[in-house]
């Protein structure tokens, strides 16, 4: 499974890589007004494109590994078909909406730019559904490199092929050139996927089985459904509260940008590894829970522990250094003390996300969807309440609120559902107390005279070190198993010769 994890973890790194270096480039060619366009038009269709397949792939990815562990090969193709079905429906419905709707469309849009773009990539839709639905039965059947590398297949296909419309010139029009190019590419990518899946041995049955498939799917639809209006609607509301409370428009928008574009995409940093081990785990897990395996138990446990112990690398870091890296990356000292004040964040947003998947796994969508819903009414009662009294820092703990709340109901299910025990909480208190003390003393390290890159060399060094010092005396990373490891070729090629 390790090797899994890191196929995924390295192609998902280098995919994300490549997307960042996408951005800067469309930044430069289409400026900041086109590029405007653009991300309001992709903010809409990936909402629309959610309600035709966003809990399907995961549902999908699921029964594919309980049924392959049953060799029940007619219900896996069985399901398959009833999601390729549901989720071409659903997209077909969707384009052919908004087209017999014109008017619909141009309520969405002020700009009739976004309503001419908008209308041009609907087509990709189909593509999409199709692309997800099939990427979830790689997925299922734990083919982690097709999974893995089929995104950075696309990612590299949009860069290519936007780049080509862009400097050939065919398109007058540079919004409508990176439209077209949107979806040739989005069908290209999903053309060889479709390929790769009847390579690899995948057919279709006839639809069926419905209901196991709307029971799974619905909720984790729902969920995702709601986490986007949820962030949609934290940024109107947030900005226009710090303005009521006395805050210049400017500066309001400004302080929202730092802390939703600037902090939040450092603290997803564990997510990375997270969620690279969590698409491993939900086939895994899957196949092992249908087979009444021991061993579900221990594997949950460990899940759990392996993304406090992620987590808890950075918090020393962020919490010691939030204003050297804000001001290396962004030349914003101001950011870095948001970094700095929400880097415990991390902690419960990166439990919440194994648990969550985890649960998933289990079947028990409904619980996991019943506990954001309860906790997205506690994170918008904080927004609504706190910025009058600590400003944009009620976006943060907002979202701890938020996320410790979800997290301990999930938590709650799960031990429920399998015997977490006492041992797992001691130890990860253990870990997550150590993190945050180590980041507190860090904070009285200071280096006035040394260079900003150089000092958060050091501090992030000094805190990693000892992080792996504790890990090892406290037995929490078993290091004699690797050195067992690295002593036994030497033995061997000793007897060899």
């Amino acid at each position: 499974m390790l090797k899994a994890v890191a196929t995924v973890s390295i192609i998902s790194i280098i995919t994300r890589a490549l997307a960042f270096v996408f951005k800067i480039y469309l930044s430069r060619e289409l400026g900041a007004e086109i590029l405007g366009v653009y991300q309001i038009c992709m903010s809409i269709f990936i909402l629309i494109a959610s309600l035709s397949s966003s809990g399907l792939p995961t549902t999908l990815s699921r029964k594919t590994a309980e049924y392959g562990m049953l060799g029940d090969s007619k219900s896996e193709k069985q399901i398959l078909a009833t999601t390729v079905f549901t989720s071409l429906f659903l997209s077909v419905a969707s384009m052919l909406f908004f087209y017999l709707f014109p008017n619909i469309t141009a309520l969405l849009f002020s700009d009739s730019r976004c309503t001419d773009m908008f209308v041009t990539m609907l087509p990709a839709l189909i593509s999409t559904s199709v692309y997800s639905v099939t990427r979830g039965w790689f997925w299922g059947k734990k083919d982690y490199l097709v999974f893995s590398s089929s995104e950075l297949v696309q990612e590299v296909l949009s860069i290519a092929i936007v780049a080509m419309a862009l400097l050939s010139g065919i398109f007058r029009d540079k919004s409508r050139a990176i439209a077209v190019a949107f979806v040739v590419s989005d069908y290209i990518a999903t053309a060889i996927l479709v390929v790769l899946f009847f390579r690899k041995g995948g057919r279709l049955a006839r639809p069926a089985k419905f209901g196991e498939v709307y029971r799974s799917a619905l909720p984790l639809t729902s969920s995702r459904l709601l986490g986007s209006l949820v962030s949609s609607l934290m940024a109107l509301l947030i900005p226009s509260l710090l303005v009521k409370y006395g805050m210049d428009t400017s500066l309001a928008t400004a302080s929202y940008g730092r802390a939703s574009g600037m902090v939040m995409p450092l603290l997803f940093a564990p997510s990375s590894f997270t969620g690279s081990l969590a698409v491993v785990m939900i086939p895994e897990l899957a196949s092992s829970n249908i087979a009444k395996k021991p061993s579900v138990s221990s594997t949950v446990k460990n899940a759990i522990f392996i993304s406090v112990m992620s987590a808890c690398v950075f918090v020393p870091i962020y919490m010691s250094l939030g204003e050297e890296i804000c001001s290396t990356l962004y030349h914003d000292d101001i950011a870095g003390s948001f970094l700095t004040y929400a880097s415990v964040l991390m902690i419960p947003l990166s439990i919440n996300q194994m648990v969550i998947s985890l649960l998933n796994t289990l079947g028990k969508e409904n619980k996991t969807f019943l506990s954001h819903m309860i906790g997205s009414a506690l994170l918008f009662a904080m927004i609504l309440i706190l910025p009058k009294y600590i400003g944009i820092h009620a976006y943060f703990v907002g979202l701890i609120s938020f996320h410790v709340f979800t997290m301990s109901v999930n938590l709650i299910t799960l031990s429920k559902t399998t015997k977490l025990g006492k041992q797992l909480f001691l130890n990860s208190s253990l870990v997550i107390a150590f993190a945050c003390l180590t980041g507190v003393l860090l904070n009285f390290v200071d280096m006035p005279s040394v260079p900003k890159i150089a000092a958060i060399a050091i501090k992030s060094a000094i805190a990693v070190s000892a992080y792996l010092l504790f890990l090892i005396v406290f037995k929490f990373i078993d290091i004699t198993k690797f050195l067992k490891k690295q002593k036994k070729p030497v033995k061997t090629q000793t007897q060899d010769a």
